[in-house]
């Protein structure tokens, strides 16, 4: 193994001599990105208290390191992969390394995102998004989750079974829009555009996939209380992550191309 591998998957006691995760018997495989911390950190948690081995991606090693100590800590086994989602060459590492340690990925999480705007931004301020700062918040939110798509699928395609969730947002829907913009909830033009076109992919992708047995859908937490949630945020980490949890686990009656807010389909 070299530095760089050990960097992405941490030693004994978790890799057996061949350098292998040893998995149980017919355990499953997680990918969650932005998983050092927040809602990505908690669904990788609670995802391995039912028995899938999570693998974190973060940007960070130490920080993918230290969230997996902290796994680790609690009695769960886990790992980490450096893996930024606007890198073609991390994507293609990182799904790479996942299967050649563990030999099968079974559920992806792509719940990496950013957001980079004022809350109340307006296009008509001094502060307004920049064009660079719209096609950063892109690259992370939608190609980077488009990148981890384009690899995972063929993957489970193969497998002949797949879980793919994108975490989106209440902001991203069509259905909720008027409502939002009314309340004066924060106009963040580009934020919320990038996650309609999230929600885009999904069903793009769902109808792609429609008569295999990989799912993709996406799920909207809620304001969640995190370093990226809002000041005025009513949910926990833990409520948060449940309803992607609760998708990338379900084993009958799985929906295709659904948005999913607390266990139950709701209008993009």
């Amino acid at each position: 193994m070299d530095m760089a591998e050990a960097q992405r998957l941490p030693t004994a006691p978790l890799l057996s001599r061949n350098g292998c995760v040893a998995l149980a018997p017919g355990q499953r495989v997680a990918l969650v990105t932005g998983a050092n911390r927040g809602i990505g950190l908690e669904v990788a948690r609670q995802l391995a208290r039912h028995g899938v081995f999570p693998v974190l991606g973060t940007r960070n090693p130490d920080r993918g390191t230290a969230a997996v100590d902290c796994l680790h800590a609690q009695g769960l086994k886990a790992a980490a992969v450096r893996l930024d989602v606007t890198s073609d060459a991390d994507v293609a590492d990182s799904i790479d390394l996942v299967l050649s340690r563990l030999g099968r990925l079974d559920i992806l999480i792509n719940n990496a995102g950013v957001f980079l705007e004022p809350r109340q931004a307006r296009v008509s301020a001094a502060d307004s998004l920049s064009g660079r700062d719209m096609l950063d918040m892109f690259d992370t939110n939608v190609v980077g989750a488009y990148r981890l798509a384009a690899a995972a699928i063929p993957v489970m395609l193969r497998q002949g079974d797949g879980r793919i969730i994108n975490v989106s947002s209440d902001m991203g829907r069509h259905s909720a829009l008027d409502a939002e913009l009314a309340a004066q909830g924060g106009f963040c033009v580009g934020y919320r555009m990038s996650k309609m076109a999230l929600n885009t992919m999904t069903r793009v992708l769902a109808a792609e996939v429609q008569d295999t047995a990989v799912r993709v859908n996406a799920v909207t937490p809620g304001k969640v209380q995190t370093a990226m949630g809002r000041a005025d945020a009513d949910r926990s980490v833990s409520q948060g992550a449940d309803s992607i949890v609760w998708l990338a686990t379900l084993a009958q009656g799985c929906p295709n191309g659904a948005l999913v807010r607390d266990r139950q389909v709701v209008a993009w």
